[in-house]
Formats: structure tokens, sequence, C-alpha cells
């Protein structure tokens, strides 16, 4: 029944890369699914599985782990990895697994990762949402390897039991050298598929990324209070991070302004074409750093310097950096 569920989803819908956990394996190696290849890495001994379309050349990477699988799809020079991953519930085992599949690809690679992860966060979920312990090991995975949250926090539930009861976790993240292309995350309550989660759906433009493109926004039509709240819930991975040098701290620049042009991406509509906006504030904050660098060196100041200490050398108010924006 499932099978068959699937093999009408597949027909109705243009996807490429379908990301499966827990997948109905037997049916799978079974029933040959038209126009798609195939990766179990562990066979029936598979808990995550990957779709590719036969048009996309794809080639299955690492070993027979149970729990991830990992996918190089397209030309080397513009290939993406995609990474499905199954965390087991309460115990957290998977994560390890996840991680070594993650860090055995090369730094510069880019990466999509959909995990059905069973750990709760506020990162991607509703600020209501309590951290628990597996929800923390996967938020260390996500900073570990760099890796950006798409999920929003007022999507609808990703999970519902069969109790009624909702939950959110299952999640989508990409490397930041990926994130420019990523367009229209969703979440699908009503999919079809006869699972109790929900489907995630998102899009990676194939637009050349050394081509700049150019987007005005309509700022007078933003969601701000969505903005704000987005934003805040995402900054609050930057508390108590301690940065030890310029290279630390030239990172999380980067990771904030990345996070607030996806804030805008998701929440200000696009209404023609203009010079993009917010790269002077970039240029200023990697200015700042050049002279926090020097001011650190003339001082001999070898001790590490925690988030709040830097920020206040670069004049912006971390404990609420959104108040800024209008």
């Amino acid at each position: 029944m499932v099978g068959d569920l699937l093999v009408k989803f597949l027909q109705e819908q243009q996807y490429d890369v379908l990301l499966i956990q827990d997948p109905p394996r037997q049916w799978m190696i079974k029933n040959q699914l038209r126009d798609f290849q195939l990766f179990l890495p562990a066979g029936l001994d598979s808990l995550a599985v990957i779709l590719v379309r036969d048009h996309w050349k794809a080639s299955s990477t690492g070993g027979r782990a149970t729990r991830v699988c990992v996918v190089e799809v397209g030309p080397p020079s513009q290939s993406i990895f995609f990474v499905s991953g199954y965390v087991q519930p309460v115990s957290g085992v998977g994560v390890e697994e996840i991680g070594s599949a993650l860090r055995d690809l090369t730094p510069s690679s880019r990466k999509c990762l959909g995990i059905d992860g069973n750990g709760h966060s506020p990162v991607w979920g509703p600020s209501s949402v309590e951290l628990n312990n597996q929800g923390a090991l996967i938020e260390s995975l996500l900073a570990s390897e760099e890796l950006f949250c798409l999920n929003t926090t007022d999507s609808p539930p990703t999970f519902v039991g069969d109790n009624g009861g909702v939950s959110w976790i299952d999640i989508l993240a990409v490397s930041l050298n990926l994130l420019p292309l990523v367009r229209g995350w969703h979440v699908d309550e009503d999919s079809g598929l006869g699972s109790d989660h929900a489907f995630l759906g998102w899009e990676i433009s194939s637009q050349d990324p050394h081509k700049t493109v150019h987007i005005k926004k309509n700022w007078k039509r933003a969601d701000w209070m969505k903005f704000r709240a987005g934003l805040s819930q995402r900054m609050q991975s930057f508390q108590g991070c301690q940065l030890t040098s310029t290279e630390d701290l030239e990172a999380a620049i980067d990771q904030f302004v990345t996070v607030v042009q996806q804030m805008i991406a998701v929440y200000v509509p696009d209404s023609g074409s203009a010079p993009p906006p917010g790269v002077g504030g970039h240029l200023k904050l990697k200015t700042s750093v050049r002279n926090c660098n020097k001011q650190i060196g003339d001082g001999g100041n070898a001790e590490p310097c925690t988030t709040e200490q830097w920020f206040s050398i670069l004049g912006v108010d971390c404990a609420a950096p959104y108040d800024t924006v209008k």
C-alpha cells in the first residue's frame, strides 16, 4: 500500500531527488521504480535511502552505512552531495554515523542534509519547543559541520502521531555555499504518502552561482513580526560562543549575514531588479574585524573573547540584533 502511494506520488510530482527515512525497503527492492535510480547503501538494513531521477548523473559514496545514505548528484564541477539520515528516537543512535559521513566530504563540497532526527529544538520548531538531549546532539552536528537549518519556526508540524500529538522532528539543512540557490522550502502535510511524517519540499536553483543576480525587495510588504521571530530564534546559536581568533569572528559574521539574508529571502517579497541590499554592512563588519585584530594585537590580549565582547567591539547588539532592521 505504501509502495503504491509512493509510485503515485512520483508520477504526479516533479521532484528530482528524494531523501527517504525508514522506507518500505522490501517493496522498493522487489519493485523497480520507473525513471528513478535507487540508492540503498546497506540493502534491506538501510534506514535511509535516496531516489534520483534517471536523467541526473548520480553515484553513491561511503560504505554500507545503515542510518545514512550519501549520493553525489550532477557533474563533478557542479555536484551536490545529498545526505539522507535516520536518528533513533531517545537513544540518538545515528547522529555519529551521519556526522562521520559528512566529515568524509571535503569542506568545499555543496551538501544538502535531510534527516528524521527525532529530536526537539526551537531551531527547527516553534519557540515554545523545549530543547532535549537528542535535539542538542543534532544542533551540535549542524554547527560543527557548518550547515544552515532551513526549517522555519512557524511551519506546520512535521510529524503527527496516532493519538494526534504533533512535533517538529524532521530537519533540512544545507552548507552555506549552497544556501543562495535554495528556494521554496515548505511542509506538505497532505502529500498522500500515507506516512505520519509530513513531506518537506524545496527547490535548488540551477542558476550559475558565479553570476550575480540583483533582486529588489518590497520592504513595505515585509512580514516583520515573523522576520524578527525567526531571526531571534536563529541568533540563539551565537549565545555563549567562544571566539578565540579573527578567523572565528569572520566565520561568525559570515554566518550572521547569511542568517539575515535567509530571513530576508523568506519574509520580504521580491519586487524587481536593483543593487543587492546589505552588502555595504557586510563589508563594514569585515573592516571592523581587521581593526579589532589590530586592537587586540596592539594590546597583547591573549584571553579568548566571548561573542558578547566581540560584538561589543564591533558595535553590534547581539542580544537583539533584529531591532536594528527597518
